[in-house]
């Protein structure tokens, strides 16, 4: 059994390259991460900005839950805080 856990130890430890969605880099996340730090609910802001895209714009497509997981990706520590300020007293 033992051998099974050193096995799964030296997998933990080799780095993973880190996955980006392609379009991830045309998506200002500074500005999206102010608008939601300003209340802004994340499914608004993608729709405002989903709308004001041009017709034949790659983003369009882009499901809610596809830019909410590079979201996370992007802001891992934000979802962490929440968290803990969700938490009841």
């Amino acid at each position: 059994m033992k051998r099974y856990w050193v096995g799964e130890a030296e997998e933990r430890e080799s780095p993973r390259p880190e996955y980006q969605a392609p379009w991830s880099g045309m998506v200002d996340w500074k500005d999206v991460q102010k608008a939601v730090e300003k209340g802004q609910a994340l499914a608004h802001y993608r729709e405002a900005c989903q709308e004001s895209l041009p017709e034949g714009d790659s983003r369009k497509g882009v499901p809610y839950v596809s830019f909410w997981r590079e979201y996370r990706r992007k802001n891992g520590q934000t979802f962490f805080l929440l968290t803990i300020s969700m938490r009841p007293p």
